[in-house]
C-alpha cells in the first residue's frame, strides 16, 4: 500500500482559489451595482434651465418719436429665472450739425397702475450720436419670473434729431439658478 502525502502549497491551493473566486464576485457585484446606480442617475431628468425664447426686427429703419413707444415686445412662456439681453442699432439721421440723443429700457412688463420697474428690475441705456453716425445700445437684465410675462423694450428720441433705429434683438435665456447682487464701486 501506498500512501500519498501533499505539500502544504498544494493543500493551500484550493483555499487560495476559493478566496480568490470569491473577491472576485464581490468585485463584480459592486461594479454592477455602480452601474446600476449610473444608470439611474443618468436616466433623471436634468435641471430645468438653459432654453432660450427671442425676437428680432430686422429692418427698414423706423423713426423715434419724442415721447416713449413701445418697439418690441418678448413673451416669457413660463415661469422662471432669466437672464435678457436687448440690441439695437440707433442712427442719427439728421440733416444738420447737432448731438442726438436716444434713451431705450428693458423691463418686465408692468400692469395698469403698476409702478415702473425699480433699481435692478431692468434696464435704461441712453446713447449720444453725432450727425450721421450709428451706434450701437446694448442692455440688459436679469429677472425671476413667478409666471408667465412680457418683457418690453421701449424707446425715445430724447434731443432735437431724427434718431432712427432697425436691427432690434430680445433674447431671455433661462437658467437653473440666478443669483443678484448690488454692488458698491
Amino acid at each position: 500500500m501506498s500512501v500519498r502525502t501533499r505539500s502544504r502549497t498544494q493543500r493551500r491551493w484550493p483555499e487560495r482559489a476559493t478566496v480568490a473566486l470569491a473577491i472576485a464576485g464581490v468585485a463584480g457585484l459592486l461594479a454592477i451595482a455602480l452601474l446600476t446606480g449610473a444608470q439611474d442617475a443618468s436616466s433623471q431628468s436634468p435641471p430645468r434651465g438653459n432654453d432660450a425664447f427671442s425676437t428680432f426686427y430686422p429692418g427698414p429703419e423706423l423713426g423715434l418719436p419724442d415721447e416713449f413707444i413701445t418697439v418690441a415686445t418678448l413673451d416669457v412662456p413660463e415661469a422662471g429665472s432669466y437672464v435678457v439681453d436687448a440690441k439695437l442699432e440707433i442712427w442719427n439721421s439728421a440733416r444738420v450739425d447737432g448731438v442726438g440723443i436716444a434713451r431705450c429700457s428693458v423691463a418686465p412688463r408692468r400692469g395698469a397702475g403698476e409702478p415702473p420697474p425699480g433699481i435692478g428690475e431692468g434696464d435704461l441705456s441712453t446713447i449720444d450720436l453725432e450727425r450721421d453716425h450709428r451706434g450701437m445700445l446694448m442692455l440688459q437684465f436679469a429677472q425671476r419670473f413667478t409666471a408667465p410675462g412680457e418683457v418690453v423694450l421701449r424707446c425715445r428720441d430724447a434731443g432735437t434729431s431724427q434718431m432712427r433705429m432697425n436691427h432690434v434683438w430680445i433674447t431671455a435665456t433661462q437658467v437653473d439658478s440666478l443669483t443678484k447682487t448690488r454692488f458698491v464701486p
